[in-house]
């Protein structure tokens, strides 16, 4: 087991562990493995990850692309690198923006549903800019790729034709 080069992942998720299956690394007896990290490219920006000394590493959530590999040292002080393996985090924008009553999903390229909260679907409305006709709470769930998030919760008042934010306990 263990994941391959070029994994995408959703942004906060865990891509797997690496293995001895996925990155190998030679030497003679009594062998000390540093895990490291790069947030820059392939070949440059390393730098060790604290504590990941085991011959296998699971990274838990990332929330950014980035690559790894194992330096392994032997008795002899000779280091030898694995294969760089890239987790590609695939980000979402799950912010809403309010202007005039208008709710609209920040991320763009995206699939939309909207939602009133809790979770009450909208049937039919799925485009990125949402109009409610009743005050309440309303959020969208985005969807790009298969990364799928939620936006938390916003607040319309509706009066009359007119849409305000409630904000604060003040109207805005």
């Amino acid at each position: 087991s263990g994941i391959a080069d070029a994994t995408t992942v959703c942004s906060g998720s865990d891509p797997g562990s690496f293995d001895t299956s996925v990155v190998s690394s030679g030497g003679n007896p009594a062998l000390v493995y540093q895990w490291e990290a790069s947030t820059t490219s392939d070949n440059s920006g390393f730098a060790s990850i604290a504590g990941e000394t085991a011959s296998t590493y699971d990274p838990s959530t990332i929330s950014q692309t980035t690559w790894f590999r194992r330096r392994t040292t032997d008795a002899c002080g000779t280091i030898v690198y694995s294969n760089v393996i890239q987790v590609v985090v695939n980000p979402i924008d799950n912010n809403i923006t309010q202007l005039s009553g208008v709710l609209t999903a920040d991320q763009t390229g995206a699939t939309y549903q909207w939602y009133e909260c809790p979770n009450t679907l909208l049937t039919g409305e799925t485009n990125q800019d949402f109009l409610p006709t009743t005050p309440g709470d309303y959020k969208v769930e985005i969807t790009v790729g298969f990364c799928v998030t939620e936006s938390a919760c916003e607040t319309v008042t509706v009066l009359g034709s007119e849409y305000f934010t409630l904000n604060n306990d003040f109207m805005i």
